[in-house]
């Protein structure tokens, strides 16, 4: 099949996600209809490196007659997976059958109207075709061929329970397209997924662990300690990234129009398996989570070898759909001893600069010891210590990386809330692991404290690098706007480049502090005529400033010499942003930028000047723990902190 440009429905949720990323990888166009558009804007900006590949479609209603007509237009192909799942009903046939046969009379009808899609796959599930009152033979194997044998009325049934409502839901939705295709004969032709318990890695935004869809949700009730453990209605599963390449299989295969698979793993589940994996995978689990001999179903099998073959894919095991990012030739394991905590921790966590992929693990100022190292590593020993920041991902391949600059990579990754290439989800250091790639883990200097040089991994960098390639040193005049938690490290590394530096805040209530990190003088904006004393005196600027609210510009640049530089990294959430008009830039002809991170060749500099100059940051600790990092961000959140705070005691928590 050709398609280039395909609609996904249900694309914020957790198996459409897949299929959006999937899709994309393979160059396609994407647009994603959703309920919420807050959702999808959330996977846009998760996802910068397919800018123009990715759009989406608010749909209020996908049941109602005609609503999906825009989604379709344009498209050449469409992947339905959104529908209705609850167990909580108080009337089946309105709130489980009826919505889910609208939904798919919906998108049928939509998509006959375009004549140029051509094929249209639909998530059904396993419901629709297991016989849970099957009698013998001893052992059948489950096809695409097979269907749920229950009648519309033993659905709709006010007195059956909402989970045989849900298989009957399944069945007559999936039915309603197969007749749809046959007796209005459209452009499109038909391909049905089955799929049985989805499980893997969440890659779109869930508010909070009571969204998690239900199989993954399971899987936390265990790690969580569930005793006893949930029993599973039947053995099959699959990952749900084989589901999604088996969606987008189905899709572009032109040979495989009007089937119906069941996509399965060959190998079977139970709870008791999961728990047992959890464990091995993560032995600070153990004895937390509840062991169990759980008996596995095996009286009859499922035919998902079928799908793999003809869809192009090949299936996960169910011990690897536990397992953190593959661990590759270059990785290092490192067990966390410390972990800066930083404001974009708090922006992520109050959703002030757009939401993230949830369940999330913040954290990016980490510092721990390499406990397994790839057999191509050659920068860490296992024992050493080392840290890692905010970024953890790029391709170290392009002109930029090489150059570096891989913080501007187009594939650049940040440290916790993106999604690797194979799906897996990448989380930070209030945790007590992390897998990161050589490049972006760092030896720490024996001369500095694990506690004081963890902020340094990202608010230290943050400030560190814009001074440094914007000349900050001997004979230069440097004013560093805000003495907050990257403002006092823009203090600390401009004394230590050998810059003369002002500390420049909007009121002196932090002057005397400035001043003990080393700053040579201090500005209060506040103050009549703050400025003009200073004007066409300073080489650079570094703004760093956590709130730009009525932030004039023009006075600040006013302080620059002829083609002096004005560097902004602060990044404010919810703002109106800089306010300043062209003009002002012509009395000096000053330059006005920004900087984001550094390199790793800055990172190792930064630290070793650290070391020699016995750079001391500014840290309070807290006892990592749900206590401790709630009152971390909280209080960092009211803006009480004195600069940075260091999350310690890992040893404690992750015994």
């Amino acid at each position: 099949m050709g398609s280039q440009f395909v609609l996904v429905t249900g694309a914020t949720g957790f198996i459409g996600a897949h299929i959006v990323d999937t899709l994309l990888a393979k160059g396609l166009r994407v647009r994603g209809a959703t309920r919420s558009l807050a959702k999808g804007d959330a996977m846009t900006k998760a996802r910068p490196q397919y800018a123009g590949k990715l759009e989406f479609v608010k749909i209020d209603d996908f049941e109602k007659p005609g609503g999906l007509v825009e989604a379709v237009d344009g498209v050449d192909g469409v992947i339905h997976t959104a529908s209705p799942f609850t167990y909580d009903t108080k009337n089946n046939e309105k709130e489980l059958i009826i919505p889910a046969i609208n939904g798919v009379r919906a998108i049928v009808e939509a998509a006959a109207t375009n004549p140029k899609i051509k094929r249209l796959v639909i998530t059904s599930s396993f419901a629709s075709v297991l016989d849970v009152n099957r009698k013998g033979p001893p052992y059948f194997t489950y096809t695409g061929s097979d269907w749920n044998p229950l009648t519309y009325e033993e659905a709709a049934d006010q007195a059956t329970s909402a989970v045989v409502a849900y298989r009957g839901s399944k069945k007559f939705a999936e039915l309603e397209a197969w007749n749809f295709v046959k007796d209005h004969k459209p452009t499109f032709d038909l391909v049905a997924l089955c799929p049985p318990m989805t499980f893997g890695p969440v890659v779109h935004h869930v508010e909070s662990v009571d969204k998690l869809n239900e199989s993954n949700a399971m899987l936390w009730k265990i790690a969580s300690g569930a005793d006893p453990l949930p029993v599973s209605r039947v053995p099959f599963w699959i990952d749900v990234r084989d589901l999604a390449a088996a969606h987008v299989g189905a899709l572009l295969d032109g040979d495989v129009g009007g089937k119906r698979y069941v996509p399965a793993a060959p190998e079977r589940f139970s709870y008791g398996l999961a728990a047992r994996i959890m464990i091995e995978e993560f032995p600070e689990l153990d004895g937390k989570v509840k062991q169990e001999d759980q008996v596995i179903d095996d009286s009859h099998g499922l035919d998902g070898e079928a799908a793999a073959k003809e869809l192009g894919y090949q299936y996960h095991s169910f011990r690897e759909t536990f397992k953190p990012k593959p661990f590759g030739d270059h990785d290092i394991d490192v067990k966390i001893i410390a972990c800066g905590v930083c404001g974009s921790d708090v922006h992520t966590a109050t959703g002030g600069w757009g939401n993230k992929i949830w369940p999330l693990i913040p954290g990016h100022e980490i510092v721990g010891h390499a406990v397994k190292v790839g057999p191509k590593v050659t920068t860490v020993k296992v024992g050493d210590r080392v840290g890692v920041g905010a970024q953890i991902h790029a391709c170290l391949d392009c002109d930029t990386c090489k150059e570096d600059n891989e913080t501007y990579c187009k594939k650049q990754m940040d440290t916790y809330g993106s999604v690797y290439p194979d799906g897996t989800v990448a989380h930070g250091g209030y945790s007590s692991h992390i897998r990161a790639h050589e490049h972006f883990t760092f030896p720490i200097p024996d001369g500095l404290q694990t506690e004081l040089v963890a902020p340094m991994l990202c608010a230290g960098l943050t400030a560190y690098s814009p001074l440094v390639r914007n000349g900050a040193g001997p004979g230069k005049k440097v004013g560093i706007i805000g003495v907050g938690g990257i403002g006092h490290f823009g203090i600390l590394f401009a004394k230590a480049l050998g810059a003369t530096t002002y500390a420049i805040s909007r009121s002196r209530a932090k002057e005397a502090d400035a001043k003990a990190m080393g700053a040579d003088g201090f500005l209060a904006t506040k103050e009549a005529g703050w400025a003009t004393a200073h004007e066409m005196t300073f080489d650079m600027i570094l703004c760093t400033a956590s709130s730009d609210d009525g932030f004039d510009l023009a006075p600040y640049l006013s302080l620059l010499k002829v083609h002096g530089r004005f560097v902004g990294v602060g990044l404010p959430e919810g703002s109106s942003g800089w306010q300043v008009k062209p003009q002002s830039l012509l009395a000096n002809g000053c330059l006005v930028g920004s900087s984001h991170l550094g390199s790793r060749k800055e990172t190792l500099e930064m630290l070793r000047l650290a070391e020699e100059k016995g750079i001391k940051s500014w840290v309070e600790t807290i006892p990592v723990g749900e206590e401790g990092v709630g009152k971390a961000l909280e209080r960092l959140h009211n803006g009480d902190v004195r600069y940075r705070f260091t999350l310690v005691d890992y040893e404690k928590q992750f015994k």
